[in-house]
């Protein structure tokens, strides 16, 4: 490989990277990012994220510095909690929509999935449920939204009874908001 194509293959690496993180962080939070408030803290946060993915991969390689060795020694559960996948919960509206809307439901879980995301869908709940009682539902979804690290509002949510309910629990117990693009 030539030295050119060497540095054509970096840039177009770097440049797919850009772009897709670009595209989760619209995702994340809810849109334009250039007008997004206080970047500062989001910036601290990434940095912690990047710190956390390269200990991670320290630890799955095994190597052996003492950093890892401590970090793979340790028992502690909420050093094993900082490493698993963001967990998140998507809510929209669902009853009286055509097929319950789960296609909308669907294509958000695939794209979220895609970028690393662990999903959790009532529309997927929905499907394995034997009872079709609303309450019941309802109950179901939020025992598993509280599992959760973050909830995912999909357009129209607004309009849900049971989105703004989920929502609300949400926010009571601290969870990150994170909004599909036009929602």
């Amino acid at each position: 490989m030539t030295p050119e194509e060497h540095i054509a293959l970096i840039n177009e690496k770097i440049t797919s990277r850009l772009k897709d993180k670009y595209m989760r962080g619209r995702l994340e939070h809810g849109g334009d990012l250039w007008n997004k408030g206080n970047l500062l803290e989001e910036a601290l946060d990434e940095l912690i994220d990047a710190f956390t993915y390269i200990i991670t991969e320290i630890l799955r390689k095994g190597d052996s510095f003492a950093v890892a060795e401590q970090l793979r020694e340790s028992r502690d559960a909420d050093f094993v909690e900082q490493f698993k996948k963001t967990k998140v919960y998507l809510a929209g509206p669902m009853t009286g929509l055509p097929g319950f809307n789960f296609r909308a439901f669907d294509k958000a879980r695939d794209e979220l999935t895609h970028q690393g995301y662990d999903v959790i869908s009532p529309a997927d709940l929905e499907r394995k449920r034997t009872s079709r009682s609303y309450s019941e539902a309802l109950r179901d979804d939020i025992a598993h939204l509280v599992k959760c690290e973050a909830i995912y509002l999909l357009r129209g949510w607004q309009f849900s009874v049971g989105a703004k309910l989920e929502l609300a629990v949400a926010r009571t117990v601290g969870m990150r908001v994170m909004h599909e693009d036009g929602a």
